[in-house]
């Protein structure tokens, strides 16, 4: 098999297109692909961009991250970038059990979505082709010698995760990607990512490629540790203009305990980076309450959430008024007196909640029970306990557009717990006209810094299923549910 695929690709008289073959474990290199994505981009290059894993929608929200504005999936003369789910189009062959494209037909399908002469064609993982839609090696490289036929101009830019089979193989040299690295003129290897697609990633990579020669008969290999941080992409631009320099400028001898360089400094009061510090908009002591006692019971996985609000919350009222339980059980063994207190009410929206300030008379001091998580986290820990089902609910009037606008809230008329929490005490607390402004006022802050560093404004999430812009429906039950929170 390896001789016949290498008689099949071994064109050494092909002229040097400068292509680059991107290979990780798992999707280590996506934040590759995203970046050339950007590069050509903002370079106003005609790009090409097969997907047959990402759908438009989260290439638009990580390159509005980067600066860039996709509006549309719509190839149209008026915008550089022809998307083209290939995914889509083969999976419907495949799982209704239809005669698959020929490589000739397939390749006519792409170039009929072309509509302008591409500068770049991005490749997204042809693992995908492979294992999940069954083409052989014979037929990929085909299609790749097929599609660069099609487009002599065009640079190539081929992702290939490495699959289970390849781990064990310390070269990871199947014949496919050694094909593949003889049909490209750089290969690009990442492995062990640290953190997300667009900022902050460090890990390590080798690069490889011609140094006086375009065939591979005479290669450079440059391993080295790197690190990420600007989004203006020149080091892209570097990568894909000169065969003998690395990504990056590093030294090769930088240990990784060097390369990480000194921690960031914490705050001891807000306990956030210096950089973000949020002490000058806090309280300047912490809120003691006179008629409220909070008990908030938190989902485990807001630990995993930097930017949660209840972390900030706890920051502004004091210990005494305010209680936090981490768990995903709250039996009413543990919390007996609190189940049955005739005061406590629980601040969640269901189809028999009140409103808080109908009931704020009838007593002096009341307990408010909150949940914090997401909605589906919170929706669990509802339905899982009957003794939170058993209280009485309530639900607070929101009367202006949640502050915490860098995550998805389910609807307009939804916030953030720390939000909702302040329109509770608003009602119970009337004889402290400041306590919203002071608990909101650090949230407000935050925001602001997150979106100065690069975060985006988020949409309710009923808004852009109203609008067409996503394709992760809600289900009627959770559709209904969201309605009670409209009242």
């Amino acid at each position: 098999m390896f001789d016949e695929l290498t008689a099949l690709l071994d064109d050494t008289h092909r002229p040097s297109s400068n292509s680059i073959l991107l290979t990780s474990l798992d999707f280590d290199s996506n934040f590759l692909l995203q970046h050339f994505l950007s590069y050509s981009i903002k370079n106003s290059l005609n790009c090409v961009y097969i997907s047959l894993l990402t759908p438009f929608s989260h290439l638009k929200h990580v390159q509005n991250k980067m600066g860039n504005v996709l509006k549309t999936p719509e190839i149209s003369a008026t915008s550089p970038l022809m998307f083209i789910p290939l995914f889509s189009i083969l999976s419907d062959q495949f799982f209704n059990e239809k005669p698959s494209f020929n490589i000739d037909d397939l390749c006519e399908i792409i170039q009929q979505q072309i509509i302008a002469s591409p500068d770049i064609f991005i490749f997204e993982d042809l693992q995908i082709l492979r294992h999940l839609l069954k083409f052989s090696d014979v037929k990929i490289l085909f299609m790749q010698r097929k599609l660069r036929q099609l487009f002599p101009k065009a640079q190539f830019i081929t992702q290939m995760s490495i699959s289970d089979d390849e781990k064990d193989d310390e070269n990871f040299s199947s014949p496919l990607i050694n094909m593949l690295k003889r049909v490209h003129d750089k290969h690009i290897f990442v492995r062990s990512l640290t953190t997300g697609a667009t900022k902050d990633i460090s890990g390590q990579l080798t690069y490889s490629g011609p140094s006086k020669s375009s065939l591979w008969a005479n290669t450079i290999i440059r391993q080295c540790l790197f690190r990420l941080t600007d989004r203006t992409l020149n080091f892209i631009t570097s990568a894909m203009n000169d065969n003998e320099t690395y990504l990056l400028d590093l030294d090769d001898d930088l240990s990784e305990k060097d390369w990480n360089g000194p921690k960031r400094s914490i705050c001891t009061r807000c306990e956030r980076p210096e950089l973000v510090c949020l002490c000058s908009h806090l309280p300047s002591t912490p809120i003691r309450l006179n008629h409220t006692s909070v008990v908030i019971f938190q989902h485990p996985n807001e630990i995993k959430r930097p930017l949660g609000t209840v972390q900030l919350l706890s920051k502004c009222i004091d210990p005494s008024s305010l209680t936090v339980v981490r768990a995903r059980q709250f039996p009413g063994k543990y919390y007996s007196d609190i189940y049955s207190n005739p005061n406590t009410y629980l601040l969640f929206p269901n189809a028999n909640a009140v409103l808080l300030d109908d009931v704020i008379n009838e007593s002096d001091h009341y307990t408010i029970i909150a949940l914090d998580g997401t909605w589906n986290e919170a929706m669990g820990i509802y339905h899982r306990h009957s003794e939170l089902q058993a209280l009485k609910t309530c639900y607070v009037k929101i009367d202006q557009k949640s502050e915490f606008v860098i995550r998805t809230q389910p609807t307009k008329e939804t916030a953030s717990t720390l939000e909702t929490i302040a329109y509770a005490l608003k009602s119970t607390e009337k004889d402290s006209p400041t306590l919203f402004d002071d608990i909101v006022r650090p949230l407000k802050r935050m925001v602001e810094l997150q979106l100065n560093l690069g975060a985006v404004v988020h949409e309710a999430k009923l808004s852009l299923i109203e609008k067409g812009e996503t394709r992760r429906h809600y289900s009627k039950k959770h559709e209904r549910w969201l309605m009670t929170l409209q009242h």
